[in-house]
């Protein structure tokens, strides 16, 4: 895993697979955020994963049919 996942500047789009996380990574859903991520075979978060009060987190994973 690499350290590419951008809080800040998320597209609606939905993603196949969506890994978040890695070697030195800061998981951090910014304070006052809303993340809400579609992805349609699998979802990882590797590492620890912090959400602070103010923010939510949300991910759903479905098949597209």
């Amino acid at each position: 895993y690499s350290c590419n996942f951008d809080f800040y500047n998320i597209d609606s789009r939905v993603k196949q697979n969506i890994s978040i996380g890695g070697s030195g990574c800061s998981n951090y859903v910014p304070n006052g955020k809303n993340i809400y991520l579609r992805a349609t075979n699998s979802f990882k978060i590797e590492g620890n994963f912090t959400v602070p009060l103010g923010s939510s987190f949300f991910v759903d994973v479905n098949s597209c049919h």
